[in-house]
């Protein structure tokens, strides 16, 4: 699967078909993932992969001590629209999925080493984000192999909420730390054909965080255009392809596909220049 596709169809899936997943399938997706980047390449992640209907069934359990007083919340309240306008959105259908965790075929704890996500700056070790730096890319990493594999999956974090009794139940260390759930499975409907999500110009500034919006084709700064330039012809390079995207055919940078030029030399600075 093309990654860009992977990427705008990796949509969260509440209901699965019964049919297991093979550990075979398991296996490629969790290799594919591994290539995530992290602080200091320490790879701090652990992924405990559950079967086992008894340990499904007292996760789904813990899951629903947070769940189902937020969702009844929720149904009081009305629920707020979402950031592209929906009612309530998911609301139902992540409740299916609550009520039915244990019959999800099977569960991924993924954890991570705490000792991973120190730094010599107090500032980040403090900070209540930064440490998932060193973590979440490698979940993401993995919901998009699952999702080239054909498979659906729903990550969520509420089991943090119970994380002593979700470390005694999986017989973790405290060495280690919570990091996310991943239910996966064969989706039991179709995925959906498009992902509604907010375009780049609601969330993407020039310059300042109230510069203007960025947009397509607006256009590099002289300056930056004269840098391509310079460092294209110091590596033998056409200047065309060096403007931003990646030629297909040579592996340079080019807006404008293949072109004359785009020598070996060309094509390595670029790689290293970006």
């Amino acid at each position: 699967m093309e990654l860009t596709e992977a990427m705008r169809t990796t949509a969260a899936i509440h209901r699965f078909r019964p049919d297991t997943v093979s550990d075979e399938v398991l296996y490629r997706a969790l290799d594919a993932a591994r290539f995530a980047p992290s602080g200091g390449n320490r790879q701090g992640w652990h992924v405990i992969t559950v079967r086992d209907q008894a340990l499904r069934t007292g996760l789904m359990e813990l899951y629903l001590r947070s769940w189902r007083p937020m969702y009844e919340a929720r149904l009081a309240a009305g629920g707020g629209p979402d950031a592209v306008g929906r009612r309530s959105p998911g609301t139902t259908e992540a409740n299916y999925y609550a009520e039915r965790m244990d019959e999800v075929p099977v569960h991924l704890v993924a954890l991570i080493d705490r000792a991973a996500l120190l730094t010599p700056f107090p500032a980040i070790n403090q900070s209540t984000f930064a440490g998932g730096a060193s973590v979440y890319p490698f979940v993401q990493n993995l919901l998009l192999a699952i999702r080239a594999e054909g498979l659906g999956a729903s990550l969520t974090m509420l089991l943090a909420n119970h994380e002593a009794e979700v470390r005694e139940l999986l017989g973790y260390p405290e060495e280690f730390a919570f990091a996310a759930h991943l239910g996966v499975g064969w989706p039991a409907r179709p995925r959906p054909a498009r992902l509604r999500r907010r375009p780049v110009e609601d969330f993407a500034t020039v310059d300042r965080f109230g510069g203007r919006p960025l947009r397509a084709g607006s256009g590099a700064p002289a300056e930056s255009a004269q840098t391509l330039a310079r460092v294209a012809e110091e590596a033998g390079g056409d200047p065309a392809c060096w403007a931003g995207l990646v030629c297909p055919e040579c592996g340079a940078v080019t807006s404008e596909g293949h072109r004359p030029g785009c020598t070996e030399a060309g094509t390595e600075s670029g790689t290293a220049a970006r």
